[in-house]
C-alpha cells in the first residue's frame, strides 16, 4: 500500500507506525534494506521506537563470533581448512575483485549484443577480470512450449 511500510521476513509481515521512531544509524534506510528494530506490538501494529542498520563486520571476525557452520547457508565449504584454502586463494589472487551484474540482457537483439561486445571489450584489460554475472530474461520474446502457444 502506498505511504504504508511493513517489516517483512519469510514468515510474514507487519505493519510499522514511526511516529515515535529515533533512527539509530549513520546514513540513511531505503526500501528492501535490512534493519533492525526494537518497538512495541499493539493490535497487529510494530510501533517502532529504534530503527538502524546492522553493524559492520568483516567475515572472519562474524566466523569467530558464530562458527563457520552458521554462515555457510549453502553448506559448500566443508572445513576450516577448506575455507582457509579459500581465505588463502582469495589473497593470492587479489582484494580488487569486481562483479558486473546485469539483468534483462536480451541475446536476440543485434544492438544489444554490440553493445555487449563494446562493453566486455572495455573490461579486457582489467587485471584480475570481473566476474560477470547475467540474470535473465535473455530474450525479448518469451521461450518454450507455453510460449510458443501463445503466438
Amino acid at each position: 500500500e502506498e505511504g504504508k511500510y511493513y517489516l517483512e521476513d519469510h514468515t510474514g509481515q507487519v505493519l510499522l507506525n514511526f511516529s515515535q521512531a529515533s533512527l539509530l544509524t549513520d546514513g540513511f534506510v531505503t526500501e528492501n534494506s535490512i534493519v533492525l528494530v526494537e518497538g512495541e506490538a499493539i493490535d497487529g501494529v510494530l510501533h517502532v521506537h529504534n530503527m538502524g542498520s546492522p553493524i559492520v563486520e568483516n567475515r572472519s571476525d562474524a566466523i569467530k563470533a558464530i562458527g563457520l557452520q552458521n554462515t555457510d547457508i549453502f553448506n559448500s565449504i566443508g572445513s576450516l581448512s577448506e575455507l582457509e584454502k579459500l581465505r588463502d586463494q582469495e589473497i593470492e589472487h587479489g582484494q580488487e575483485g569486481m562483479f558486473v551484474i546485469l539483468s534483462d540482457v536480451y541475446l536476440d537483439s543485434p544492438s544489444v549484443m554490440e553493445k555487449l561486445e563494446r562493453m566486455l571489450e572495455g573490461y579486457s584489460d582489467f587485471t584480475p577480470l570481473p566476474i560477470f554475472v547475467f540474470m535473465g530474461n535473455f530474450t525479448s520474446k518469451p521461450q518454450g512450449t507455453k510460449a510458443t502457444m501463445s503466438y
